[in-house]
């Protein structure tokens, strides 16, 4: 991790901020999702001094949770080109994804100040914030990228960014007053639906309706059924979504299936051993929401 630091930390000193070489990063973007990972692969086989090529391949393993392959081609797209902004993006990401916020945290800043529409950016420390809790710090960054709209962000950086925003809104609402949870819970729905219209697809999408009905008050439609339902489709269309395994046992467990409870724990841990949601829930602690459990 030391090396990790120090390596962010030149970039952060040596990278100059702006570029003189502007990428379509949300055609880019839009291509990765198009793209299977041999069709990615052989773009940059055939241009290996394609940029475009490498971002796009760099993306494509985020996209198939393959970070350490993410990591070092963005770490030598970024060492080749330091003035590609993106690029370190991407290896500030792929280190977020394994919980090294100390040193992600300070390059999603610097490019949120130097380009200050690159959507990206703001879905990742946003996610980061809503880790940390901190709410308002998280709502603000989502609503940023949200106001990109579709002229200036793809579609996959706008469901994250309406997904995060909704699932802050949910925690807001489940820890605020009367007020809060009235304000907050219309405005998980609103946000969800729109992320549902822009990819109804994306695995995100099921995700935020499951949690949308684990959580909501009975009296205005909580439904574990349901959310159930919508995690295993969650899982089937995107298996290696650990948060989606980890709210899934939740439900067991609180049903008193314990079986399937430690099946599903230990498949979120097996994917991601730091995952925050899946601790959370193992160890009982309740920082992003505890279902009471069955008497």
């Amino acid at each position: 991790m030391k090396r990790f630091s120090v390596f962010i930390a030149v970039f952060l000193i040596l990278w100059p901020g702006t570029s003189s070489y502007a990428l379509d990063w949300k055609s880019l973007n839009e291509q990765a999702e198009t793209l299977s990972l041999p069709e990615a692969r052989d773009q940059v086989a055939r241009n290996p001094d394609d940029r475009e090529a490498a971002y796009v391949l760099g993306v494509v393993y985020l996209r198939d949770y393959m970070v350490q392959e993410a990591k070092d081609i963005f770490k030598r797209m970024a060492a080749r080109w330091p003035d590609f902004m993106e690029a370190h993006w991407g290896l500030a990401e792929a280190l977020k994804r394994e919980h090294n916020y100390e040193d992600s945290i300070p390059v999603f800043e610097k490019i949120i100040k130097s380009h200050p529409d690159f959507g990206p950016a703001y879905v990742s420390l946003g996610y980061i914030k809503y880790i940390q809790r901190s709410f308002k710090e998280a709502i603000g960054l989502t609503g940023k990228a949200i106001n990109l709209g579709k002229e200036k962000a793809d579609a996959t950086t706008l469901v994250r960014a309406h997904g995060i925003y909704a699932a802050t809104r949910g925690m807001m609402a489940h820890f605020g007053g009367p007020l809060s949870k009235a304000i907050n819970a219309t405005s998980v729905r609103r946000h969800l639906k729109i992320a549902k219209e822009l990819n109804p697809d994306y695995p995100t999408v099921n995700f935020g309706y499951a949690s949308y009905y684990m959580f909501i008050p009975a009296i205005i439609g909580r439904d574990l059924n349901k959310a159930q339902e919508l995690l295993k489709e969650t899982i089937e269309k995107e298996p290696l979504f650990p948060d989606a395994y980890a709210r899934l046992a939740q439900i067991y467990r609180f049903k008193g299936n314990q079986e399937q409870y430690e099946t599903f724990i230990d498949k979120a841990l097996q994917l991601d051993p730091m995952n925050e949601m899946a601790l959370d829930i193992k160890n009982k602690t309740c920082q992003y929401i505890c279902l009471e459990e069955k008497r």
